[in-house]
C-alpha cells in the first residue's frame, strides 16, 4: 500500500516537535555521517556492479542484480539506539546498508528429445534461488571485506531460516573505507515479501487476524507463481 513512506515522515516530523533536542543532535550526526559517507557508498556501490558483472554464472543465471545504498533514517536510528541503550551513533553496524536484489533467470535446460520439461519444482527453485543469493554475497565480499559486528555474527541467513513472518534475506556485514556498512541479498520474490507481503514492516505488529487476511489478500491479489517467482 506504500504507507509505511508515510508513515515514517510523520514519525521525523512528530520527533522533530515533540523530541527537539534529541532530533538536533542525531540530525547533526547523520549529516555528519552523510557527508563523510555518501561518496565511500557511491564508489563501493559502482564496486559491487562491476564484481557482479564480471560473474559468468551470475550474467548466465540472473535477469537483473539491482543494487541500492542508503544510510539509515533518523527515527529507524533512534529507536535502534534506545532499545540497545546507545549514546552514540557509533554502536550501530547498520547505518550505511546495501541491498542486492536477484531476479533469477527460468532456466530449463532441453531434454534429450528436444522438448522443455515442466517448470522446475517448488523445492528445486526455492534451492536455486538460495545458492544465487550466497553467489552474489561472494561476489560482494570480493569487494568489500566483511567486518565483525558487535556480536560477532558474520552472517544472519534467513533464507535457510526464515523469520517467523516469513521474512527471508542474507545479512552479512562489510567495510566501507572504514565504516560498517550492513550488506542483505535477496530475490525479487524475497524482496516482494519483505515489502509487500507477509514479512512487510507494516505488519510487524499487527495482531493475527489482521496478519493472516493481510497475507491471503497479497497471495490472491499479487497472484506469484511459487515454482517461479513470476506472475
Amino acid at each position: 500500500l506504500g504507507m509505511w513512506y508515510f508513515k515514517t515522515e510523520l514519525e521525523i516530523l512528530a520527533f522533530s516537535v515533540g523530541r527537539p533536542a534529541e532530533y538536533a543532535a542525531l540530525s547533526a550526526a547523520l549529516a555528519d555521517l552523510t557527508e563523510r559517507a555518501r561518496p565511500a557508498l557511491e564508489e563501493a556501490e559502482g564496486q559491487i556492479e562491476a564484481a557482479l558483472a564480471s560473474d559468468p554464472l551470475l550474467q548466465r543465471q540472473t535477469k537483473w542484480i539491482r543494487v541500492h545504498a542508503r544510510i539509515k533514517d533518523l527515527v529507524s536510528v533512534a529507536r535502534k539506539m534506545e532499545r540497545k541503550g546507545l549514546e552514540s551513533v557509533d554502536g550501530l553496524d547498520d547505518l550505511l546498508a546495501f541491498r542486492l536484489v536477484v531476479m533469477p533467470t527460468e532456466t530449463r535446460p532441453l531434454s534429450p528429445d528436444g522438448h522443455r520439461p515442466e517448470r522446475m519444482s517448488a523445492r528445486d527453485w526455492e534451492a536455486r534461488q538460495a545458492l544465487l543469493c550466497y553467489r552474489v554475497l561472494e561476489a560482494v565480499h570480493k569487494t568489500l571485506p566483511v567486518a565483525s559486528t558487535a556480536k560477532g555474527a558474520l552472517l544472519k541467513d534467513f533464507i535457510a531460516s526464515p523469520k517467523p513472518n516469513g521474512y527471508r534475506s542474507l545479512h552479512s556485514c562489510a567495510l566501507v573505507r572504514g565504516i560498517k556498512a550492513e550488506v542483505q541479498v535477496r530475490t525479487a520474490e524475497m524482496h516482494h515479501q519483505a515489502e509487500y507481503g507477509s514479512a512487510a514492516h507494516w505488519l510487524y505488529k499487527a495482531d493475527d487476524r489482521r496478519r493472516d487476511a493481510a497475507h491471503q489478500v497479497w497471495q490472491r491479489e499479487l497472484g506469484f507463481d511459487q515454482t517461479t517467482g513470476f506472475g
